[in-house]
């Protein structure tokens, strides 16, 4: 019996989403609200700086480009964890009878070769207010 639970255990958790303890080497985060604009955040690491940018259009314009520390992606690592915005890993999700959305992508690429990938149109996984809103918080804390 205990062999048949533990099969079902690895067969339903196999490529259950798990914490990610590896550096990031790239990072996308954009929100689309259809005809009131974007806003994109992107991080890439090159050589041994981190540059972090923002496109928004919407209400105003706004570009930002900028060099942050590691110890900021880590804080980024950190929320991921911590929110499970992991567990969004495979989420591909589109309400196809909605033609003025919003939207969401999410990219998120590690130097062990593991990844996160999501994208949403009016369609979000469990938990995306609560773990955006803690995310999006610390992102315009490095616009500054």
């Amino acid at each position: 019996m205990k062999k048949l639970v533990a099969f079902f255990t690895l067969l339903f958790c196999f490529g259950c989403s798990k914490e990610i303890n590896s550096d990031i080497t790239s990072f996308n985060f954009g929100r689309d609200f259809g005809l009131g604009g974007y806003y994109h955040y992107q991080i890439r690491v090159e050589d041994d700086k981190v540059i972090f940018t923002k496109e928004a259009i919407g209400m105003t314009t706004e570009n930002i480009e900028k060099e942050i520390t590691k110890k900021d992606l880590k804080e980024i690592q950190k929320i991921i964890n911590e929110q499970e915005i992991y567990k969004w890993n495979g989420f591909d999700k589109t309400d196809e009878n909605v033609l003025d959305g919003s939207g969401f992508t999410l990219s998120v690429n590690y130097s062990n070769g593991e990844n996160i990938e999501a994208h949403g149109y009016m369609r979000y996984p469990k938990n995306f207010k609560e773990a955006s809103d803690v995310l999006l918080e610390y992102l315009e804390t490095l616009e500054k």
